[in-house]
């Protein structure tokens, strides 16, 4: 029961952190150009291609 626990709290460590630092990484970039954090969504930087849902999920889009 403590292993599950551990390995439950690890995963949900995880993700929360992984979401946090996207998140982070979104603003220290678009902030000091001048770009608003909410719109436009995420896109390709030399293409403008608008990325999918699923290539926004942290690590996994990454993948």
């Amino acid at each position: 029961m403590d292993i599950l626990f551990a390995v439950l709290a690890s995963v949900i460590v995880f993700a929360l952190g992984a979401s946090i630092g996207s998140f982070i990484n979104v603003i220290v970039y678009r902030l000091p150009a001048g770009l608003s954090i909410l719109w436009p969504p995420s896109r390709c930087p030399r293409c403008l291609n608008q990325l999918k849902a699923y290539d926004n999920v942290p690590v996994f889009g990454w993948i």
